[in-house]
C-alpha cells in the first residue's frame, strides 16, 4: 500500500482488498456509501484494549514511545481506506522506527496522532456481522445482499465446460490430491475440493472446484451435492476418494471407462500395497474384478442413478460408518453391478485411524435402524489372462493355487511376529530376525498389506545393535553373512535406504578379515553362505566398481565362488519347490503355532512360497 501511495500521491483516499472479500453488491455502490464518511481510517471490528484485552497482538505495537495499553486500538483489515494525509503520517512514523502488527499499528498510530478513525458498520450502516465476515473461513450457502463477505471460501469457475466425470475428495494439508491428476493421460473428470482445514488458500490453484467446509467425509460430500445440484444431474460417475488414496489420472480415467463399459454401478479399486479395513477389499494380483456386495466409503465410485439412490446415506450419520451396508440393498444389485476393480491401482497410505467407540455406535444403530447386517460375499470373478499373469511375474497360474499360498504365507507371517513379539528367534541371519524381516517384506508385496512390510522394517531397525554381538558369527542363517545378505535385498528391492556401503560398514569389515583368514579352513556350507553374500553385494547397482571396498569384495567373492562354483545364484525348480512346500504343510499341518525351534523351517517354507508365487527361489 506504502509503496503504490509513494508512487501514486494523488489520490485523497486508498483502499486495501484483500483477495478473498466479496461484496454482495457492485463495488461502485460501498464506495460511494463511505464516500460521504471522512474517516482517516475505516475498516472492521474497531475495538479498544478494554473491550477485547485477550486480543493477541497488543504487545507487538512498539516505538519511540510508549503508547498505553488503554489508549491501544485493534482493527480487522481484510478490507480498508486510509486517506491520503493518513498514509504520510504512517509513512513518516514507519520511518521513525514504528513497528508492529498492522491490526493494532494502523488503527493506534493514527487515532493517538489525532486522525479520525471508525468502524464501517457506522452512521446507522450495516455493511457487515460476524456471519459475513470473520477471520475463519465461511460456510456456503445464500448470500444477504449489500454485505461484505471475508473469507469466501469457495471457486466455481461459471464458464467452463463440465467434464463427463468428476471426482469429489474432502482434502487436508497432507492430501494426495495432486497425484490424481497427473499420468499419461489428461484427466477425463473434473476434480472438486472440499477444503476441512486451513489449507484452502494452499490447495486454490490445484482445482477448478474448490470449497472450504468442516466435518466428515461424507456429510461434507453429501452438503455439497446438495448446494450444487446440477453437477448431480450433471456427472456420469463420481469417486469420493479419502485423501490419502494414491492413484493417477490414468487409473482414474480407466475407472470410470471400466465401469460404464461393464455397466457397474458402485464399485472401489483393489487397495495394492495397503493399509486396510477389509481384507476382500485388497487387490486381487489374478483378477481384472470381483463381483462383491460391499464397497467401502474409503474410496467408492458411483454411477448417477446409483448415487441418487444412496446420497441421502451419506448424511445419516457423523462418521459414515454402516452406511456401505445400505448401498447394495438401495440399488437393488443384481450381483453383477457391485464390484472390487483389482485391475486398477490405488493405494491406501496411512494406517488406519477411524476407530472409535462413537462410530462403532454409529454404525450399529445404522444397521439397526434399517434391518441391516454384515454379510460380505463375492458373486463371482473374472481372471486375467494366463499370458497377463506371467508377465505381472507369477509362474503358477491358477487362481486356487495361488490363494492358497497367499493364505499360507499370512499364517506364517503372523507366527513369524508373534515370535519376534515373544523375543523367541535365534541370531540374524536368515532364519533369525533379518530373515523374518526379509520375507514380511516380500509377503507384503504378493498380499498387498502393507503393514508386514513397516513391521519387517521396525525388525531390521532393531538387529542393528546385534552385530558386534555377533561378531564371530559367519553362519549365513543365524550370523553376519545371512543379515549382510537380507540388508543387500531389502535395499535393492526398494524396501529401504540403498546405502549399504553405510549401513553395512562395521559388517563389511568383520566379513572380509575373517574370510581373508579363515579361507582354508571353511566348510563347503559355510562357503556357499558368504559367496551368496558377496554376490549380492556385487549385483548392487550403486556398488563402486572403481572403490577399494569393491575389488577386494570382488576379489573374495572370486575366492570363494572359485572352490564351490555358482551355486548360489542357482534356483530349485518351481516343481520341486511346490513339492517340498507341500510336504512340509502335511508333516505339519497339526500345528497350531510355530515355535522358536523350528522357526527356521517355517522361514524357509515361507520363502520357498514367495519363491512359487514369484516364479523364482529366493
Amino acid at each position: 500500500m506504502l509503496k503504490f501511495y509513494l508512487e501514486n500521491p494523488g489520490y485523497d483516499y486508498y483502499w486495501v482488498v484483500e483477495d478473498d472479500v466479496f461484496f454482495t453488491g457492485e463495488w461502485t455502490d460501498l464506495l460511494k456509501c463511505c464516500q460521504h464518511r471522512g474517516a482517516d481510517f475505516l475498516s472492521s471490528y474497531v475495538r479498544d484494549y478494554k473491550e477485547e484485552p485477550d486480543w493477541s497482538w497488543w504487545g507487538s505495537l512498539s516505538g519511540a514511545e510508549e503508547i498505553p495499553l488503554e489508549s491501544r486500538v485493534h482493527s480487522f483489515n481484510p478490507i480498508y481506506r486510509l486517506s491520503s494525509r493518513a498514509l504520510a503520517y504512517v509513512h513518516d512514523k514507519l520511518s521513525q522506527g514504528w513497528s508492529g502488527h498492522h491490526e493494532v499499528l494502523l488503527p493506534t498510530l493514527l487515532r493517538y496522532g489525532g486522525f479520525s478513525v471508525a468502524d464501517l458498520n457506522g452512521d446507522g450502516g450495516l455493511l457487515y456481522d460476524e456471519t459475513t465476515h470473520s477471520h475463519l473461513p465461511l460456510p456456503t450457502g445464500k448470500r444477504k445482499p449489500g454485505m461484505i463477505y471475508h473469507p469466501i471460501k469457495e471457486k466455481t469457475p461459471g464458464c467452463l465446460a463440465l467434464k463427463r466425470n468428476c471426482v469429489i475428495a474432502a482434502v487436508g494439508k497432507n492430501s494426495l490430491h495432486r497425484e490424481w491428476r497427473k499420468g499419461k493421460t489428461e484427466p477425463d473428470f473434473d476434480l472438486h475440493l472440499i477444503v476441512y482445514d486451513q489449507s484452502f488458500n494452499t490447495f486454490y490453484e490445484d482445482a477448478d472446484f474448490i470449497s472450504y467446509r468442516r466435518g466428515y467425509k461424507m456429510k461434507l460430500v453429501y452438503h455439497y451435492l446438495m448446494e450444487h445440484p446440477e453437477y448431480l444431474e450433471h456427472y456420469a460417475y463420481f469417486f469420493i476418494p479419502d485423501d490419502d488414496i494414491r492413484m493417477d489420472a490414468d487409473n482414474i480415467n480407466k475407472l470410470f471407462c471400466e465401469m460404464e463399459e461393464r455397466r457397474i454401478e458402485i464399485a472401489q479399486p483393489g487397495l495394492s500395497h495397503s493399509y486396510y479395513t477389509f481384507k476382500h477389499t485388497l487387490r486381487d494380483r489374478t483378477c481384472v474384478l470381483r463381483y462383491t456386495n460391499f464397497v467401502e466409503i474409503m474410496l467408492p465410485c458411483f454411477s448417477r442413478a446409483a448415487l441418487k439412490k444412496v446420497l441421502h446415506t451419506f448424511d445419516a450419520n457423523e462418521s459414515g460408518w454402516g452406511i456401505e451396508d445400505h448401498w447394495p440393498v438401495l440399488i437393488e444389485t443384481n450381483q453383477k453391478d457391485m464390484a472390487i476393480m483389482d485391475g486398477i491401482y490405488a493405494e491406501h497410505t496411512r494406517p488406519i485411524q477411524s476407530y472409535s467407540e462413537k462410530n462403532m455406535k454409529e454404525m450399529m444403530d445404522y444397521r439397526k435402524r434399517y434391518g441391516l447386517r454384515r454379510d460380505i460375499k463375492e458373486y463371482g470373478f473374472e481372471v486375467l489372462p494366463e499370458e497377463e499373469l506371467r508377465q505381472g511375474g507369477f509362474e503358477v497360474t491358477d487362481r486356487s493355487v495361488i490363494r492358497k499360498y497367499n493364505e499360507l504365507g499370512g499364517w506364517i507371517a503372523d507366527n513369524l511376529l508373534r515370535l519376534v513379539g515373544r523375543n523367541g528367534l535365534r541370531g540374524i541371519g536368515l532364519d533369525g530376525y533379518a530373515g523374518v524381516a526379509f520375507f514380511l517384506a516380500m509377503y507384503s508385496r504378493f498380499s498387498e498389506k502393507r503393514r508386514y512390510e513397516d513391521e519387517a522394517v521396525h525388525i531390521l531397525s532393531r538387529t542393528t545393535g546385534f552385530v558386534k554381538l555377533l561378531r564371530n558369527n559367519m553362519d549365513f542363517k543365524t550370523g553376519l553373512p545371512g543379515y549382510g545378505w537380507v540388508i543387500e535385498q531389502m535395499a535393492q528391492k526398494g524396501f529401504v535406504e540403498n546405502n549399504t556401503d553405510e549401513v553395512l560398514e562395521d559388517v563389511c569389515l568383520l566379513i572380509n578379515r575373517f574370510v581373508e583368514q579363515n579361507i582354508d579352513m571353511l566348510e563347503k556350507e559355510d562357503i556357499i553362505g558368504l559367496a551368496r553374500y558377496y554376490v549380492a553385494r556385487i549385483d548392487n547397482p550403486l556398488f563402486m566398481p572403481d572403490s577399494v571396498l569393491y575389488r577386494e569384495e570382488f576379489r573374495l567373492c572370486q575366492m570363494l565362488t572359485a572352490q564351490v562354483g555358482d551355486v548360489m545364484r542357482s534356483g530349485v525348480e518351481l516343481v520341486r519347490a511346490v513339492q517340498e512346500v507341500d510336504l512340509f504343510m502335511k508333516s505339519h499341518q497339526e500345528i497350531l503355532e510355530i515355535e522358536a525351534e523350528n522357526a527356521g523351517l517355517w522361514l524357509e517354507t515361507g520363502l520357498k512360497v514367495i519363491g512359487i508365487l514369484s516364479g523364482g527361489y529366493l
